[in-house]
């Protein structure tokens, strides 16, 4: 039986706000120092490693809660390599989908992001990831850092529902558990993104080590945040390709929506696709 209590909680605000303070009053102290005093980069991550550890641990037991049920709707199960097909394709026609509305919208910034297209289809179709060990559950489904409440030095995953299903069909959310991950990385991203955008703006000759640090700190958010979910008890296989290929549907996913109301996020969503699309060392 899966019991869901619903109340107010005294809060701090939420993590994405609380993280992004830190990433700007961090990166801006960074970008001040020399390039030697910069070496100790993983000191000046402190704050908000700590941010992605409490995140991987209480996501691990969400997954833990929803996972470990008698009920067959919510318990985990491999995912498999059928599963994995199917999500491709739907990742496929979501690119094609979501890039079609550039076509209708001609733009520099447009056009070097209609460029993008073909690549990131390439790398859908041939993304090959490792299935062993994914498994699929009721996951909360749509997780970003603005639905994680800071509670003094802990946090509350909320915003979860429960959707309804058909007899004899799987639930609505019942997805890879990776899916939760992937899309506190993608709000991560996002709101680095917006912060390093404002500060190059303010600090335009230290530009360039601001987005360096940037690039290292969403790798050390990443890290940080899968390895307290494993050491918590969480059921993931973090493939390279798997992430890679979930964090590509999430940013094209974001494309439309940028578009129509942060049509100046564009030049940051060019550059997302670009990581995304640069193969992990």
């Amino acid at each position: 039986m899966l019991i869901a209590l619903f109340a107010f909680v005294r809060n701090q605000g939420t993590a994405r706000s609380r993280i992004a303070e830190a990433v700007r009053r961090e990166l801006e102290a960074a970008a001040l120092l020399s390039a030697d005093a910069q070496e100790d980069r993983e000191h000046m991550f402190g704050s908000v490693a700590r941010f992605a550890e409490i995140i991987g641990k209480r996501t691990a037991e969400l997954h833990a809660l929803l996972g470990n049920s008698e009920d067959s709707r919510f318990a985990a199960e491999p995912y498999g390599q059928a599963g994995f097909e199917t999500y491709r394709e739907n990742v496929i026609a979501l690119i094609e989908t979501a890039f079609r509305v550039l076509q209708d919208t001609p733009s520099r910034i447009g056009n070097r992001l209609l460029a993008k297209r073909r690549p990131l289809l390439a790398a859908a179709r041939a993304a090959a990831p490792n299935m062993e060990g994914t498994v699929k559950a009721f996951v909360h489904g749509n997780l970003d850092l603005s639905r994680i409440l800071v509670v003094q030095d802990d946090v509350v995953l909320s915003g979860l529902g429960v959707p309804q299903s058909s007899p004899g069909q799987d639930m609505h959310y019942k997805r890879p558990t990776l899916e939760d991950l992937a899309a506190i990385i993608h709000s991560f991203a996002t709101l680095t993104g917006e912060v390093v955008d404002d500060l190059a703006k303010r600090m335009p000759e230290s530009a360039l080590a601001i987005r360096r640090l940037a690039t290292e700190w969403q790798a050390h958010f990443q890290t940080s945040m899968f390895s307290a979910y494993e050491a918590a008890g969480g059921h993931v296989t973090p493939d390279p390709e798997l992430l890679r290929l979930v964090l590509i549907a999430k940013a094209a996913g974001d494309l439309r929506n940028i578009l129509l109301r942060q049509p100046g996020r564009l030049e940051w969503l060019d550059r997302h696709f670009d990581t995304l699309l640069t193969p992990s060392p």
